[in-house]
């Protein structure tokens, strides 16, 4: 059987495939795998910080102090616009609209969608369509997947400004480690940078342990409403900036476009930080995972669609 050459004629499907079977046993029968030992350890989202750990160490690993500006330049600006349209937006929906929001969208649903974003897709289609300066931005783009923004955020909406910065910090060690060590010797990236593409059917297993399926479909019309709104609101400015500005071919700014599964977890964090949140927790965190779901998805099409339509032109 060609599995293998299946898996890879699916858009991020060395991560979509094995996240989308482990969602299955998560929402069917979520206790499966939990008889501890290594099985545990590897078949549920146990795994998962490890695995992100390694991929930013060895994304560090490919950060070329020589091409270090190009990365920030390129994903740098796009990271940071896309921050931008998020505050923005986010301040005058909280403002105009209120924290209960409309359509079933909660203002809590809306910023940290607005703010996130998924390595792992990102990396999976850098890997696919991109070249090794966008690969090795990946550590830049999971700071996008953790709640410090979103956070940041509120924080300043609420005049609150206790926050917790250690999970930041904990992402940019093994990044910083990682481009320390690539460039006092190469062979050592030499080694150890072909394990980003090899871990990807890991980490989407392990992102896959944490999506209910049946939860996330249970959003309904209101998760649609949000991926329209991720999708409208992010993606032609971003990919105008990308196209007419920096002058590249406008995959980043697809690639950017996906929801991470950790985010289905931001809307009880944050109501444990900010209590007058509390109430939209639950229905915040039904579109989050519809959203994370579908752009899981359509996100992958959409890059390979971008990328043959250059490729066409060329």
């Amino acid at each position: 059987m060609k599995i293998a050459r299946f898996i890879r004629k699916i858009p991020a499907g060395t991560l979509l495939i094995p996240m989308f079977i482990s969602s299955l046993f998560y929402t069917f029968a979520p206790t499966l795998f939990n008889i501890g030992g290594t099985t545990q350890a590897i078949f549920t989202g146990e795994s998962l910080n490890f695995i992100i750990g390694v991929a930013c160490f060895c994304s560090g690993l490919l950060l070329d102090f020589k091409t270090l500006l190009q990365v920030l330049k390129k994903q740098g600006s796009l990271i940071l616009l896309k921050l931008t349209i998020a505050s923005l937006v986010g301040h005058l929906y909280i403002n105009f609209i209120g924290l209960n929001g409309v359509f079933g969208i909660s203002a809590l649903a809306l910023v940290i969608t607005l703010f996130a974003c998924n390595p792992a897709i990102y990396l999976s289609l850098a890997e696919t369509y991109g070249n090794k300066q966008d690969v090795a931005a990946y550590g830049l783009t999971g700071l996008l997947s953790l709640p410090v923004f979103p956070m940041i955020f509120l924080g300043l909406q609420s005049n609150q400004a206790t926050y917790n910065m250690m999970p930041l910090i904990s992402t940019l060690i093994p990044i910083i480690v990682g481009m320390v060590l690539g460039n006092l010797d190469h062979d050592i990236r030499n080694f150890f940078s072909p394990l980003l593409g090899r871990i990807l059917p890991f980490m989407g297993w392990a992102l896959g342990a944490s999506i209910n399926l049946i939860d996330a479909f249970k959003s309904g019309l209101s998760g649609i409403i949000l991926v329209l709104l991720f999708y409208g609101l992010l993606i032609p400015p971003l990919y105008l900036f990308e196209r007419k500005v920096l002058k590249t071919d406008g995959v980043s700014t697809i690639a950017l476009s996906a929801m991470p599964g950790l985010a289905i977890g931001f809307p009880r964090m944050l109501a444990d930080v900010f209590p007058g949140l509390e109430p939209f927790a639950a229905s915040a965190a039904a579109n989050i995972a519809f959203a994370v779901v579908i752009t899981s998805i359509l996100t992958p099409i959409l890059a390979k669609i971008v990328y043959q339509r250059n490729q066409t032109k060329m």
